[in-house]
């Protein structure tokens, strides 16, 4: 079972999280996106994938102290 950090907009589950930046005035959480796209034909060609940022800044209370929590809860 995955675990889900629940924000006000977003829960995100927390297997996806590959990085959090932490700046004095917000958390920038990075998120690795499983997909992958692209052609590869005869040996040649490409694969992309994309990542998503999700900004917690500190004006939004509620959110900036559950991501604190999880810092603090897992040692990061």
């Amino acid at each position: 079972m995955h675990k889900l950090l629940r924000l006000s907009k977003i829960a995100i589950n927390v297997s996806h999280i590959s990085k959090i930046c932490i700046d004095s005035n917000k958390y920038t959480i990075h998120l690795v996106d499983f997909k992958a796209d692209g052609l590869i034909m005869y040996g040649s060609g490409g694969l992309t994938t994309t990542n998503t940022i999700v900004e917690i800044k500190k004006d939004n209370h509620p959110d900036y102290f559950k991501v604190s929590e999880y810092i603090l809860r897992h040692s990061i």
